[in-house]
């Protein structure tokens, strides 16, 4: 803030802001992900999601991606996720969001 000659908190917010937008990370993590792991983000978003592993799942995902997606597909998704830290097992077949701030872009731009 010295360097760009502001001395005020809120002036500062606002010029790094200005520079960094609030979402820009959570963008370029959404933008770097397979359709299929967002699709399964979107599943796990809802308050009572349907669980990943069944047949209708798989046949509303085949149906959005245009390719057929099975158990193994998801379960690869489900993994990869969890390598790059977005989502956490808390529970048999229960997970949530690594980055509270992810989520919540998720939820309000998707």
């Amino acid at each position: 803030m010295i360097k760009e000659g502001i001395y005020s908190i809120d002036a500062g917010l606002s010029h790094y802001y200005s520079i960094n937008p609030l979402d820009e990370d959570n963008k370029q993590t959404w933008n770097s992900l397979s359709a299929l792991d967002q699709e399964v983000i979107k599943l796990l978003i809802k308050e009572q999601p349907r669980p990943l592993y069944h047949t209708n799942t798989y046949k509303d995902l085949s149906k959005k991606l245009g390719t057929k997606v099975g158990q193994g597909a998801v379960q690869h998704a489900i993994n990869r996720l969890r390598d790059r830290g977005i989502l956490i097992k808390v529970g048999h077949g229960a997970w949530s969001f690594e980055n509270s701030s992810f989520k919540a872009f998720v939820e309000d731009y998707f």
